[in-house]
């Protein structure tokens, strides 16, 4: 009985053993895989330095980087990468041909790359994405660089819900025959020159940006076939929306307010429509200079100060109906044949300039019709006027709009903390 009790006593204390001997190791197990141990395999690889991202994965921002003076704080040369700025800075020294965040090289093309939520300030280019497929950028905002963010010679881009402010030339920039770019959502605010500055592209969405306080809102120049759509375009300095040898372009539904113009095309755009846009409170709602077979309807165009519409030698452009109300003149037309259109709708009395019976658009417009007509028959028969004529009617159409603007105060671009040394309107360090 006594040695029963024994070998019952013994096997008791080899299972209290067991259990302890569980209970720790699975305690220090748990320990490890909750609290400061090292990650979990293929969660983000901290960075806390400038560095080259050269090996695909996942990485993460730790902290603020301040001043620093590197030709490239963060690059990134690897497809397959995402890098997360955890709302930290990568602020630099305003060096000419230094840059944030570059992504990309001439080199070699790379693809599926995403940057968000970083702050980029005090660069020559604070982001840039260069030779990229597939990339996107969410969240970020570049500040007080010579460039905010760029892209070029990159495809299928889409940047989204950014902030570009007080840069010296550019907010977002998209060049060098760059394709199927998307722009939604991002503000680009107090920048010396362009808020968004598309040149040389095709195929780029701008939809359901702000574009604010810029010397020029949007700008194409040489750009075809794109889209600008449900954009606000307001107090930008000289124009909203600027089309410059631009063709083929769709600009639909965006609401401009501006201090000269709110939609302006020139140098020779050709066959763009402006279709459905509000042009509110600028000197001209719609100027057209040298620029041919563009189609402008269905427009609400009000309270601007000069004219609502403005062609100076435009020809073949097509006019109506719009909604022309309160402004200082509906319709001016000068040194431009073959304008043609259905009919300009206007709910208040104006005066014209070389307006046709087909742009009247008023019930009551029978005598002004007729006077129209004998004086487009005039002009076109007159000799095709002269560049010098041209510039000369230019010249007084800014006057009159200087002087219906010199009342209206517009804000200039917020001075940077640090200014770049360079003056030039493109970076030297695009192949770095």
């Amino acid at each position: 009985m006594a040695l029963r009790d024994v070998g019952t006593s013994a096997l008791r204390v080899g299972v209290v053993v067991v259990v302890l001997v569980t209970v720790v190791v699975a305690t220090a197990f748990a320990g490890l895989q909750i609290g400061g141990g090292p990650p979990e395999e293929g969660g983000p690889t901290p960075i806390d330095s400038c560095t080259t991202l050269s090996s695909p994965g996942a990485y993460e921002l730790a902290r603020d980087l301040e001043n620093r003076n590197a030709g490239a704080c963060i690059r990134i040369t690897a497809s397959n990468v995402t890098f997360d700025g955890n709302g930290h800075r990568i602020d630099g020294v305003g060096a000419f041909g230094s840059g944030g965040v570059i992504v990309g090289s001439l080199d070699r093309g790379i693809a599926n790359v995403s940057v968000s939520n970083v702050t980029v300030t005090d660069w020559d280019d604070g982001l840039r994405y260069l030779n990229v497929s597939r990339g996107r950028v969410e969240g970020t905002t570049t500040a007080n660089n010579r460039i905010g963010l760029s892209v070029l010679n990159s495809t299928a881009t889409t940047v989204t819900n950014t902030t570009a402010a007080a840069n010296e030339l550019y907010g977002v920039s998209v060049t060098r025959n760059s394709k199927r770019t998307l722009l939604t959502n991002n503000t680009a605010r107090a920048n010396t020159l362009f808020g968004f500055h598309l040149v040389g592209v095709g195929g780029t969405t701008v939809m359901s940006n702000r574009a604010a306080a810029n010397e020029y809102g949007i700008a194409l120049i040489d750009a075809d076939r794109n889209r600008i759509v449900r954009n606000n375009v307001s107090r930008n300095r000289i124009a909203g929306i600027w089309l410059s040898a631009a063709d083929r372009n769709e600009v639909v539904d965006n609401y401009v307010s501006n201090r000269f113009y709110g939609i302006y095309l020139s140098d020779r755009s050709t066959r763009n429509r402006l279709v459905a846009n509000t042009a509110v409170s600028n000197a001209v709602g719609v100027r057209l200079v040298e620029s041919r077979r563009n189609l402008i309807e269905r427009n609400a165009i009000r309270d601007n100060r000069a004219e609502a519409i403005l062609l100076l030698a435009a020809d073949s452009n097509r006019l109506g109906p719009n909604r022309l109300t309160d402004n200082g003149r509906a319709v001016a037309i000068r040194n431009s044949e073959n304008v043609t259109g259905p009919g300009a709708e206007n709910t208040s009395a104006y005066s014209v300039s070389l307006l046709t019976p087909a742009l009247a658009g008023n019930a009551d417009s029978t005598r002004e019709a007729g006077a129209g007509a004998r004086t487009r028959t005039r002009a076109r028969a007159r000799t095709r006027t002269t560049n010098g004529a041209v510039q000369v009617e230019q010249a007084r159409s800014m006057a009159s709009i200087r002087a219906a603007s010199s009342s209206i105060s517009f804000p200039r671009a917020t001075a940077p903390l640090r200014r770049s040394q360079s003056t030039t309107p493109a970076s030297s360090s695009f192949g770095r």
